[in-house]
């Protein structure tokens, strides 16, 4: 997937596709300087303006790991995701320090990873099927007869 970028002579580049909520989630360092004009990917040069992110002080200040979990309304899961859930479920099976606590149903044990990403699947299609019916129904309201 390529980046695409809009340019602002203030700004500098901004990401179009995910970033405006990547830039929210992680923000972005200062780069180059006003003089350079916006941000080039093909070249390299240019401006970027700096921006904290919502989750600045957990991973600067804390050290924590922030992934932005981008789920598709059909299920699919982004790669940042997917890598970030094998880490823990790797993490999660390690003999020495590994912990497990996540109750699985008991008719059919799965794995971390496949429980996981199978809830996390399973979440974006059940709740894009309710906005779904939610629009249906209000619809349906609008289009009713007065006073019927």
């Amino acid at each position: 997937m390529r980046e695409l970028t809009l340019f602002s002579k203030i700004q500098g580049a901004k990401p179009a596709l995910l970033g405006p909520k990547h830039l929210d989630i992680y923000g972005c360092a200062k780069r180059g300087r006003r003089a350079d004009g916006p941000f080039n990917h093909a070249t390299g040069r240019g401006y970027v303006e700096a921006k904290k992110g919502h989750y600045d002080d957990g991973i600067k200040k804390k050290n924590n790991m922030v992934v932005a979990v981008v789920v598709e309304s059909f299920g699919d899961i982004g790669t940042r995701a997917q890598r970030a859930l094998k880490f823990a479920s790797r993490r999660a099976g390690d003999k020495k320090r590994g912990r497990d606590g996540t109750k699985y149903s008991c008719t059919r044990p799965a794995s971390f990873l496949t429980h996981h990403m199978c809830q996390i699947s399973s979440a974006a299609v059940i709740t894009d099927a309710y906005n779904i019916e939610k629009e249906i129904i209000g619809i349906k309201i609008s289009q009713a007869p007065r006073g019927a």
